[in-house]
């Protein structure tokens, strides 16, 4: 938002791939939550006591032979009932479909359609299951009978996440916590918000997946309630290890873990400690406790005599053996489990694994195929347009295979193929991040529900946006000969530049993130102190790029570096926007200009919270001085800022925010994000976003951002912010702005402004930057 005080801010730090959970795969991960409610009654009558017990308290196996006597001595289709689940749970199928069978007829019908739900559900018949638990459903509801629905409701959830219809999960689980709830029943409540849990994690609602599973922790009743919440507050940790703090997150993945393993020597669920060890391994090496790792590795083979984690030990074992530095062995496991598996989820990562392989033994021809390999199985993986594909780490994970075909090709000095890979990387980053942006979460379930519905309507239309269509390469690589360049991206954990001079391509590496990290910094919250701007000025920016010149510099900056106010950056005493122009481009297509156009239509929505008087005023002056029609304080709504789309020129002065998945405008009715603007085509050709971080977002290529989502959405310019501005400084730039000719050539209107401020005791100059093309012209 405009604040009344600037503030800097720090970049992001490169993120590292992770592995999914590890999770028997029989079950599924939710299936594990099912699994272990071993003590809910299936029908609400509380007879058959033993049975019951034993149901609550042993494996299934043991709890199933004392029902099994139970039934044969009543034939209480209430202990049929529950005989034929814990025969399911048990693995024995055709037994318990058999005995449900028989039960459909008697009272019990509605648990019984339950239990053979379930067993569809096991099998992978999914249509047949929901057909099932629907008509539990049905019975229980007609019945008001609150306990058996939720019941029904928490497997129903289930097989819903198994048809990726996550927002059909969410709604079916807020049911089961109601009716649960109205029946008094706390333990299928527990096991409701577990199930909610995971499926808040699966779609990227972490918070409220955090939020849930507090509320779980409070009905926890024993050793075997509190292992899972232990065990799934290690797998939420782990949705954070992509994250700049990714270590620490790991380090509480595996307190998590270690926990669930006591407790569940006590708890006795014998079947699941496999899975937490498994999972425990793979977060110590994300922690890089490597011994410890394999001490649990082999501790999970001593559980698995059948082998059935024989894949997942693999993969965890050639991960170790890489960071050890043992590359044969590295190579030889990860290339035995690529070839086991037809999983491409398996197929990314080991495809990852083996390129990294191969670039450090030097093999640049092997490292290529297998990040082709890995970018084959991505398209393939987002040619479904599941909503998990849509969470900030796995987003990363996609883009892995982009970076390590570009070092292959770029260590190779393949120049222009290292571009085109970029190319596709970028564009990749950009729909999957616009599709993942969205406002803050509403709160619970329901809201939850909505977003992951509204996604999924929208994801189509997203992705088809301009800046997302593949580009032939040929033309590309010609516009690219014609113009300067100056591209910075983070690639492998190096950082690369790209620039392009007088026709000449060349791709440089600058060594490491790290190695820059502190000077970024420093910088990113000081861009007007000389001495930092010029220190990192002489490392990054090539002296054949300073140059005066009316012609742009053509700036693409990737991933941790994309938040860089490069125009500030020095070079023999004067800032960089001091000698030329500086466009920003979110893809290399965008190098390309855009013609010069007179505005007739001009828009301002301004100070929609009633609260920026500066935005007022220059509203004021937009209005009154160059004919803008104004839309200020109540009237800065919604419908306001879609009537702009047949605007020439939109200007926006009002708080902006970074919303849970991407930028945000504040109206005075209601937020609006990016995915909401670039999915609705809201593209007029220039938009002047005068709010704080319109440029930002909480993905590491600003790709989510209101700038992004603009462009995404047909406008061919955006001036928009790198960071927080005071209201004071956005109307003192923005107001010269227009009288320097922005409306017809932002470009170099920007820059002239930016050069006579750097002179100025002003700090929020650095901080705006233009998006998109630069206006034609044959003035250079």
């Amino acid at each position: 938002m405009r604040e009344d005080h600037p503030h800097g801010g720090g970049l992001e730090r490169p993120r590292r791939v992770r592995r999914p959970w590890i999770g028997r795969p029989e079950l599924g991960w939710l299936g594990w939550i099912a699994a272990g409610a071993l003590g809910l009654a299936l029908i609400d009558r509380p007879s058959e006591l033993d049975c019951e017990l034993a149901a609550r308290t042993r494996t299934p196996g043991a709890a199933a032979s004392i029902c099994e006597r139970e039934y044969r001595d009543t034939r209480n289709p209430a202990t049929g009932t529950r005989l034929a689940e814990l025969w399911r749970q048990a693995g024995q199928r055709e037994a318990a479909r058999a005995l449900a069978n028989q039960l459909l007829d008697t009272p019990a019908r509605a648990s019984v359609l339950r239990t053979l739900g379930k067993i569809a559900d096991d099998e992978h018949r999914l249509d047949e299951a929901a057909g099932a638990l629907a008509a539990a459903c049905a019975l229980h509801r007609t019945a008001h009978d609150a306990a058996g629905l939720a019941r029904d409701d928490q497997a129903l959830a289930h097989v819903e996440v198994e048809r990726h219809r996550f927002g059909d999960a969410l709604t079916t689980l807020d049911e089961c916590l109601q009716q649960a709830s109205a029946a008094g029943d706390t333990y299928i409540e527990y096991f409701c918000r577990l199930a909610a849990t995971r499926v808040l994690a699966e779609v990227g609602d972490l918070a409220v997946a955090q939020r849930e599973l507090e509320r779980a922790a409070e009905l926890a009743r024993n050793d075997r309630d509190r292992m899972w919440l232990e065990y799934e507050q290690g797998n939420l940790e782990q949705e954070y290890v992509r994250a700049p703090q990714g270590i620490e997150r790991a380090r509480r993945a595996v307190a998590a873990f270690e926990r669930a393993v006591k407790l569940n020597a006590r708890a006795q669920v014998p079947d699941f400690q496999l899975t937490l060890e498994l999972n425990l391994a793979e977060s110590l090496v994300d922690a890089r406790q490597l011994d410890d790792a394999e001490r649990h590795l082999a501790l999970a083979a001593m559980l698995d005599p059948e082998d059935e984690g024989a894949s997942p030990r693999t993969e965890i074992a050639a991960e170790i053996a890489y960071l050890r530095g043992d590359l044969l062995r590295a190579l030889g496991l990860s290339t035995a489990r690529y070839d086991a598996t037809e999983n491409d989820e398996v197929r990314i990562r080991v495809a990852a694994l083996n390129a990294r392989v191969a670039l450090v033994s030097g093999d640049l021809s092997s490292a290529e195929g297998w990040a082709r390999r890995g970018i084959a199985a991505v398209e393939r993986v987002r040619a479904e347009q599941a909503a998990p594909e849509l969470r900030s780490h796995v987003l990363s994970t996609r883009r892995a295979p982009y970076e390590l075909l570009f070092v292959a090709l770029a260590r190779a000095g393949r120049f222009d193929d290292a571009v085109v890979a970029l190319d596709q990387w970028q564009g990749r980053t950009l729909l999957d991040a616009l599709a993942g942006s969205t406002p803050r979460t509403s709160p619970g379930l329901l809201g939850a529900a909505h977003r992951v519905s509204e996604l999924g309507a929208l994801l189509p239309v997203v992705a088809g946006a301009p800046p997302g269509v593949a580009a032939d390469p040929r033309p590309l690589l010609a516009a690219l000969r014609t113009a300067d360049l100056l591209a910075l991206v983070v690639a492998e954990r190096d950082v690369w530049r790209i620039t392009v001079s007088q026709g000449r391509l060349d791709i440089t590496d600058l060594g490491t993130f790290a190695a820059l990290h502190d000077a970024l910094d420093r910088f990113a919250a000081a861009p007007t102190e000389p001495t930092l701007a010029a220190e990192l000025g002489a490392r990054l920016v090539p002296a054949a790029a300073v140059r005066a010149t009316r012609a742009p510099l053509h700036v693409l900056l990737d991933g941790p570096l994309a938040s860089l106010p490069v125009v500030a950056l020095r070079r023999d005493g004067r800032p960089l926007i001091a000698t030329r122009p500086v466009v920003r481009m979110l893809r290399l297509p965008q190098i390309a200009c855009t013609p010069a156009r007179a505005p007739t239509r001009r828009t301002v929505i301004a100070d929609a919270q009633s609260d920026l008087p500066d935005a007022r005023r220059e509203a004021a002056e937009l209005s009154s001085v160059l004919g803008f029609s104004a839309a200020v304080g109540t009237a800065a709504t919604r419908a306001a800022l879609f009537q702009a789309a047949g605007s020439d020129v939109l200007h926006i002065a009002a708080h902006a925010v970074v919303g849970a998945g991407g930028g945000v405008l504040e109206l005075r009715d209601r937020s609006v994000s990016a995915l909401e603007i670039s999915a609705a085509r809201l593209g007029p050709p220039l938009v002047m976003l005068s709010a704080c971080g319109s440029a930002s977002a909480d993905d590491a290529d600003l790709a989510g951002s209101l700038a992004a989502g603009f462009l995404a959405a047909g406008s061919n310019q955006v001036v928009a912010t790198l960071r927080p501005v005071s209201d004071a400084g956005a109307r003192r730039l923005t107001t010269r702005f227009y009288s320097a000719g922005g409306m017809t050539d932002p470009v170099r209107a920007l820059a002239r402004i930016q050069a006579e401020l750097a002179d100025t005791g002003d700090t929020d100059w650095p901080s705006f930057a233009v998006f998109g093309h630069d206006t034609c012209s044959d003035a250079y």
